[in-house]
């Protein structure tokens, strides 16, 4: 709860501070043993965040970390400010490495292996993915909310 408050309160702070990117960047993440934040510089904010916040939300849910993206949307250099347990915010930060590095649905690097514990990967032929995913991802949604 502590590092929930801890993210929130950077998110309120970046509401009224200018350059709340450079001051994040000069901030260090709190060691990995203890419940706290991280602070993680994010290339593409736009994909973790996604639609209205839906990859975020996710990205929330499945790994358990208070996650929020301070400062200006336009800005060229965003951070994500992770809080939780160590855990916790390992997965986060493993997750917006996954949204990150994905490409047009293709994940090109080593699955990380953090993940392994809240994750279920499926390898299905590519021409079957346009079905399983269906229009508007209406069935991938299905199948994400029965797991």
């Amino acid at each position: 709860a502590r590092a929930c408050m801890a993210v929130r309160t950077y998110l309120l702070a970046a509401k009224s501070c200018v350059d709340v990117a450079s001051i994040l960047a000069r901030k260090q993440s709190d060691p990995r043993e203890i419940v706290g934040l991280s602070i993680i510089p994010v290339e593409h904010a736009g994909r973790c965040i996604g639609t209205r916040g839906s990859v975020k939300a996710k990205i929330s849910l499945f790994t358990g970390a208070a996650l929020e993206f301070p400062g200006d949307r336009d800005s060229a250099t965003r951070c994500a400010v992770v809080g939780g347990t160590a855990e916790e915010r390992e997965q986060c930060v493993a997750m917006l490495e996954l949204v990150q590095g994905t490409e047009k649905g293709v994940f090109n690097s080593e699955f990380p292996a953090t993940l392994n514990s809240i994750s279920t990967r499926v390898t299905v032929p590519q021409h079957a993915v346009r079905d399983i995913v269906g229009k508007g991802r209406m069935e991938l949604n299905a199948l994400e909310e029965e797991l």
